[in-house]
């Protein structure tokens, strides 16, 4: 993500290091090397992992991504990011632009067939906020476009035809009543949990700082807030704990999911985890994948 200080976040995409872009310190020391040979071409768990750590080590809020070995046309095959650089006064063409890793999706997401129904009757998930079945353990890049090309138009027939087939006077209508649509009860609680997540549930996480994530999410999710934006704020800290609990539950390292303390990969979780919550319970199943 581009790391300048105020800015929204940006996606510098992986494409520029396939281009020929490379990360390195403010001394131009390509450190990536160090991890592995492969350099910038390492699987993205492997270079955000390894930008994290150099930034913990070093105190620093960003490395930097030197596009000048992909050429001089740069900014016309990367309009976009050069745009967004020149904004902030950066010329990718002669610049290295400040980088920072993040948590630019989550593998996994709400549980969805084919068609992408869930196990809501008349809810459907596409996209990257659901788990089609489709990724590894460490998405390819690009993956998503894939994804969304395949499965928008299977989900958008698929509840069409289910919309059809319900009468009117059956389908729901949410009841807001007179609740606020904003307040800073709920401007916090997003706040929280995003300082959260990304303390102890981003790129290194650790059973320690998992399990107080936990604790302070579950804090989250039991004080009410009653604006519309406080029942999303809700939503989103019990989705957060779903994924803390899960990440607590996997004790090994697979793909995006580094545990600090579990740092090896092991056969007895090839799987997937799918979270329920029910009753206020959070439970967990296992689908463990064959070999193949």
């Amino acid at each position: 993500m581009l790391a300048i200080s105020g800015s929204p976040a940006f996606l510098i995409s992986e494409a520029l290091r396939g281009a020929g872009a490379v990360v390195t310190d403010r001394a131009g020391r390509r450190f990536l090397l160090d991890t592995d040979p492969r350099g910038e071409l390492a699987p993205r768990d492997i270079v955000a992992r390894t930008i994290w750590q150099e930034l913990a080590r070093t105190g620093e809020k960003s490395v930097l991504l030197d596009c000048r070995p992909v050429g001089g046309d740069t900014a016309v095959r990367f309009p976009a990011i050069a745009a967004r650089c020149i904004d902030h006064g950066i010329d990718i063409t002669a610049t290295p632009i400040p980088i920072a890793p993040a948590a630019h999706y989550m593998i996994g997401g709400i549980r969805t067939d084919i068609d992408g129904a869930t196990s809501v009757p008349g809810l459907y998930a596409c996209g990257e906020v659901a788990s089609t079945g489709v990724h590894g353990a460490n998405r390819l890049a690009s993956n998503s476009l894939l994804e969304g090309a395949v499965f928008g138009p299977r989900t958008m027939e698929a509840a069409l035809r289910g919309l059809a087939e319900v009468a009117p006077s059956a389908l729901p209508v949410a009841d807001v009543g007179s609740a606020p649509l904003e307040d800073p009860p709920a401007a916090e609680a997003r706040s929280r949990i995003a300082r959260v997540m990304g303390r102890d549930c981003g790129v290194v996480r650790h059973g320690k700082g998992l399990r107080a994530a936990l604790g302070e999410l579950d804090d989250i999710v039991a004080t009410p807030i009653g604006s519309l934006s406080g029942r999303s704020a809700h939503l989103s800290a019990v989705a957060a704990y779903c994924i803390a609990n899960a990440a607590l539950y996997r004790e090994e390292s697979r793909g995006a999911h580094y545990r600090d303390d579990h740092p090896d990969t092991s056969h007895q979780w090839h799987g997937v985890t799918v979270m329920h919550t029910t009753r206020g319970a959070t439970t967990h199943d296992r689908n463990v994948a064959a070999d193949h």
